[in-house]
């Protein structure tokens, strides 16, 4: 009976369903969102998590795991996995072409030439790395952490190759 009672919801779930469909695809419309930005726009806006993952299914969105941060994002079908307005990234052929230099520490930190900041950027933003907070912090490491900019400069250069 009480699993008569579960696969039958009343008008007021039925409604709050349609409702956290409603507001799921608007918050995918243009674009992937954190799970963790969904959880916190989900409270704030008085769904239940169920129900949001309920909606999820019914929106017919997909999980996604972010390249640089591991971070799991939704998406919805056909749509950008990212952003629907990515950032456009410098030609990645002029990356490949960033000469290593030697890095003097200063005070603590790895000093980066604005060239080399533009480029990151730019190759965080081809691998459709769009959070802000990751973005910032990876140039914050690469400042500070000279095998951190080495490692992340050779992703740049590698990536302009391809």
């Amino acid at each position: 009976m009480l699993k008569e009672a579960d696969a039958t919801p009343d008008d007021g779930e039925r409604g709050e369903l349609a409702g956290a469909r409603r507001w799921l695809s608007d918050l995918l419309e243009d674009g992937a969102v954190s799970v963790r930005n969904i959880r916190e726009s989900a409270k704030s806006e008085g769904f239940a998590w169920r129900t949001v993952e309920r909606a999820k299914k019914d929106v017919e969105a997909h999980a996604l795991k972010a390249p640089v941060t591991g971070e799991w994002r939704w998406a919805l079908p056909g749509g950008n996995a990212n952003t629907a307005n990515p950032p456009t990234p410098p030609n990645m052929a002029d990356m490949a072409d960033l000469e290593p230099r030697q890095h003097r520490q200063i005070g603590g930190l790895v000093p980066m030439t604005g060239e080399e900041k533009r480029a990151l950027r730019g190759w965080l933003a081809a691998i459709e790395e769009t959070d802000t907070e990751t973005i910032e912090r990876v140039v914050s490491q690469c400042e500070g952490d000279a095998k951190a900019r080495e490692y992340y400069m050779g992703q740049v250069k590698d990536y302009g190759k391809a």
